[in-house]
């Protein structure tokens, strides 16, 4: 088995509807998304799979 790791730190803005408190209010946080990819074997490259690959599936699933 062999698996590859890849972390992406974001940043996101939302408000509470409905919500009294203050995060009624646009606020923003920050955040982290790790991702593993496993596979039984590697492809033609050698490799469980291209970083970029990973970051561009994540990225327009965040965006």
């Amino acid at each position: 088995m062999y698996s590859v790791t890849k972390r992406i730190d974001f940043c996101y803005g939302h408000r509470l509807l409905d919500y009294d408190g203050i995060c009624k209010h646009p606020h923003g946080h920050n955040a982290v998304a790790e991702i593993e990819v496993r596979t039984e074997s590697l492809d033609l490259r050698d490799m469980v799979c291209d970083f970029s690959d990973i970051k561009r599936v994540v990225k327009g699933w965040i965006d």
